[in-house]
């Protein structure tokens, strides 16, 4: 994207890259390229692109452990994400909300908005995912069982290897 002026593929291989370099657990190398995603994405203050730099901004915050911080940058997502009309935007942030009540507790008020999401989307099995882990965290075996019954049907050979997978 650099060598061909093209700002919005470089911004999509800076985007792949984090990703990539973060599975990796190259995190100073991930840094550089959330760097490069802000940076376009400021430049070029489309919202699609803001929001995807942003929940990746948020993911390194997190990891630190900088839940106030993490919250300022979700909401500045979750806005960016709407404005888009993103409808992973609200998945995102619900993400962000189980990992802060996981770190900071408060647990159960998240119960029916996972449950929500679960209803909501069926076909992705993340969310159902999502809801075993919030059962397993506050050590509810038997809320968990039959959702997990679903997950591994046919040894978990249903879950489509897609962005969600992990």
């Amino acid at each position: 994207g650099r060598a061909a002026g093209d700002r919005e593929l470089e911004f999509a291989g800076a985007m792949w890259a984090f990703g990539d370099l973060m599975e990796l657990g190259d995190t100073a190398r991930a840094d550089e390229m959330l760097a490069i995603e802000l940076t376009i994405a400021n430049e070029l203050r489309q919202p699609d692109y803001l929001w995807a730099a942003h929940v990746h901004e948020g993911t390194r915050v997190l990891m630190e452990g900088r839940y106030d911080d993490a919250a300022e940058v979700a909401d500045r997502a979750l806005a960016y994400g709407q404005a888009a009309q993103s409808e992973t935007s609200l998945q995102m942030y619900g993400v962000v909300q189980i990992e802060q009540a996981r770190a900071l507790g408060g647990l159960e008020p998240l119960e029916p908005v996972v449950a929500g999401m679960v209803e909501q989307y069926p076909l992705l099995p993340a969310w159902r995912a999502g809801l075993v882990y919030l059962y397993a965290l506050q050590g509810r075996h038997d809320d968990l069982r039959p959702h997990l019954e679903i997950l591994s049907a046919n040894d978990f050979g249903d879950i489509p290897m897609d962005a969600n997978w992990t």
